[in-house]
């Protein structure tokens, strides 16, 4: 005979709903602070970029990113966040983008306005 009643199960799956909650919570905070101390200097997010006339946005495989943009000016990796950082400064742009991947997907492209003491704006 189970005698698990069914006030238990309503207070199992309630656990269990608070606790996924709580996982996907701290997931989304933490991939919000991506950069915040990495980077110099104050910048902003962008949902997409046009490299070369093409497209590429947030989702993009990283194939399909290098496809479009090229080699990186420089790559990093993030071992305490797990992203996969690629540089790049295009032409002789002011401004320095950081295209930040996971599990080979662009997560985030960040803009930062190059900086006297950031080495690669020189």
């Amino acid at each position: 005979m189970n005698n698990t009643s069914p006030k238990r199960l309503v207070k199992l799956d309630l656990v269990i709903k608070i606790t996924i909650i709580l996982i996907l919570s701290i997931f989304l905070v933490g991939a919000d602070s991506l950069y915040r101390d990495q980077i110099p200097g104050s910048g902003s997010d962008l949902t997409s970029i046009r490299c070369s006339g093409r497209i590429v946005k947030t989702g993009d495989l990283i194939r399909d990113v290098e496809d479009r943009c090229g080699e990186p000016t420089r790559t990093t990796y993030m071992p305490q966040d797990r992203y996969e950082v690629w540089i790049y400064r295009f032409g002789q742009s002011n401004y320095l983008h950081y295209f930040a991947f996971l599990h080979r997907r662009l997560q985030r492209i960040y803009k930062v306005s190059c900086r006297s003491n950031n080495p690669d704006c020189e």
